[in-house]
């Protein structure tokens, strides 16, 4: 067998992906870039009310 191979029969099996964890992670992420894109929004808003009122 090669070196850094595993079987069921060594009593090592492969990690089961943790889906909940990269759900979550992908959830912040799409939360943060919806937070920045509400900011930049705002921010642009703001800077329209400015140069109205000059």
């Amino acid at each position: 067998m090669a070196r850094g191979a595993h079987s069921e029969k060594d009593g090592l099996m492969a990690r089961k992906p943790n889906y909940g964890f990269e759900k979550r992670q992908k959830e912040l992420a799409k939360k943060a870039k919806k937070e920045e894109k509400k900011q930049r929004r705002q921010d642009e808003k703001a800077q329209d009310v400015q140069e109205e009122q000059d």
